[in-house]
């Protein structure tokens, strides 16, 4: 699923989330990232 895809539930990323994305996610959204 792509970031600018809306249907997911949880992002996995391997970075820091831009505040763009933080900004575009619903509230039944979550992110997480590694490290």
């Amino acid at each position: 699923v792509s970031v600018n895809d809306a249907d997911f539930n949880l992002l996995w990323m391997g970075s820091h989330p831009k505040p763009d994305v933080l900004r575009s996610l619903a509230p039944y959204q979550k992110i997480n990232h590694f490290p």
